[in-house]
């Protein structure tokens, strides 16, 4: 017996290791890098240099504690370019044993669900591609989860130590990403709902939670509104969700479930439904059994949780595109949350289904045969993607953009150059020189017209003649529709190339060169 406890344990330790060892080993070339990298990576060296400025928008637009964890890894000398790939590898590692520790302490009786959630989530390709590039979610994803299972701790045992690290993992969280709301309300309500305690105590711990939780973020709020500015850089204006968004989420979550490519998007919404209803039908008998072991009322309060969590990031998510941010994308980065939720949702589906297999031999082929496939096919789409990373590089980190010889001609160029680009953040990236964007035709956050748009084109003008400045036109940014094209830039501002190479152009003012 002690055998059959300590190999599957050892076997999330391993696949652990591997999730390390794949961060790294796509990250050949450097982690991979957006423009959210950029921003938070820039932040955290004006953060360890001491040049942050309060007003800095990196630091309004988006929360500060993963360029904090960026900076504070300078303390043992890494550039926070490097720090982030060795903080992502840790933190999938990490999340791949917060998963196996997750299903082994909530279903002990199955030990084989462990390593098989653990190798589920190391073979994930969302999970993959978020920990291979500089971005928030592998925190937000640790954190969050983790506080999940400390409250469904308390739940269990009622002891407050863990609603206290619950509240500061939540407060992370949020201070990771403003969608951390979700955590701190799914865990509020689930308090009120699911508590053996009095009422007045379910009140005071859902108060203790939410102040906890919320205050951190609430005095960086603060902070911004201070600095003259909104609180999060983002107005409040109706733009709600449409049938685009709701075909990319569509595509997305089917997508998870390794559905060809040329399937039609009724197939994808179907499959979707039936297995939406089925997974409810399967966790509502669950509820509704009687649990008398320690072991099972954990998971059923993980269960609970997890189930108050899913609609509440929804509804976060539907909000913020509706009245916030309408270029929110409904893509696996920003579903991610979802994946892991669906994935130990999915683990405790086998558990309910394990007597039935164990009883008909048929259901047990079945079951096993599926999930050799879709790991099968899960393992085929992650390899030939790493592979791919680890031959051509992530985003700007790639050796298309680190080799480019438009690189070169921007290094080139008299220190001080004033420069506007397509891709300022690629100028930063690479030749660690600042860059402004161009006037956008369309606001970002709103996706609405630019009202100041012709007036933003003529100070740009105006700046180039007095400072001497350059454009830098990148076409592998592609001619996005919200910013103008290089033919319209060059008719309307009387600018001329000055260097052209197959990666992009750097132009100027006729009248100056």
């Amino acid at each position: 017996m002690h055998d059959k406890r300590v190999v599957p344990q050892l076997l999330v330790m391993v696949i652990a290791a591997v999730a390390f060892t794949a961060v790294l080993w796509t990250a050949r070339w450097g982690v991979g890098t957006s423009p959210d990298s950029v921003a938070y990576i820039s932040t955290a060296r004006n953060l360890w240099s001491g040049l942050a400025a309060a007003s800095d928008t990196a630091l309004i637009f988006r929360p500060p504690f993963y360029p904090f964890l960026l900076a504070a890894m300078g303390l043992v000398g890494l550039d926070p370019l490097v720090s982030a790939r060795w903080l992502n590898a840790l933190l999938f590692a990490g999340n791949v044993l917060l998963v196996g520790l997750v299903v082994w302490r909530c279903q002990p009786q199955t030990p084989w669900l462990a390593p098989l959630g653990a190798l589920l989530a190391l073979l994930a390709l969302p999970l993959l591609e978020i920990h291979a590039y500089a971005w928030t979610e592998p925190a937000f994803i640790c954190l969050g989860f983790a506080g999940l299972y400390g409250l469904s701790l308390f739940l269990v045992n009622e002891q407050k130590r863990w609603l206290w690290l619950t509240a500061v993992l939540f407060a992370l969280a949020w201070l990771t990403r403003y969608a951390g709301l979700a955590f701190i309300v799914a865990g509020g309500v689930g308090l009120l709902l699911f508590s053996k305690k009095r009422w007045s105590h379910r009140v005071g711990d859902a108060l203790i939670l939410g102040v906890i939780g919320c205050v951190p973020l609430a005095l960086w709020l603060g902070r911004n509104l201070g600095q003259g500015s909104s609180a999060t850089g983002r107005s409040f204006v109706f733009h709600p969700v449409n049938r685009t968004h709701f075909w990319q989420a569509v595509f997305t979550l089917s997508d998870w479930l390794h559905i060809p490519a040329a399937a039609p998007g009724m197939l994808r919404v179907l499959v979707l439904a039936v297995l939406g209803m089925t997974a409810v039908a399967i966790l509502f008998f669950s509820f509704t059994r009687s649990r008398r072991d320690t072991p099972h009322l954990l998971r059923l309060a993980y269960e609970r949780l997890l189930l108050l969590f899913l609609p509440t990031y929804l509804l976060f998510l539907l909000f913020s595109i509706s009245f916030l941010d309408a270029a929110t994308p409904l893509d696996g980065r920003i579903l991610s949350p979802i994946y892991v939720a669906s994935l130990l949702l999915g683990m405790w589906l086998l558990a309910e289904l394990h007597p039935l297999m164990r009883r008909w031999r048929v259901m047990q082929v079945a079951v096993a045969g599926l999930l050799l496939l879709f790991l099968m096919v899960a393992l085929g789409r992650s390899g030939r993607w790493v592979y791919t990373a680890y031959e051509r590089g992530l985003g700007f980190s790639s050796a298309a953009w680190q080799q480019a010889e438009i690189i070169t001609h921007i290094r080139a160029l008299p220190q001080g150059t004033l420069i506007f680009s397509n891709s300022p953040d690629a100028v930063y990236l690479l030749t660690n020189r600042l860059a402004q964007p161009l006037p956008r035709k369309v606001e970002a956050t709103t996706q609405m017209a630019n009202e100041h748009y012709a007036a933003d084109l003529a100070a740009m003008g105006d700046r180039l003649r007095l400072e001497d400045g350059v454009v830098v036109y990148f076409l592998q940014v592609g001619q996005r529709a919200a910013v103008p094209g290089p033919q319209e830039l060059v008719q309307s501002l009387l600018l001329h190339p000055v260097v052209e190479t197959a990666e992009g152009t750097i132009y100027a003012l006729e009248t100056e060169r």
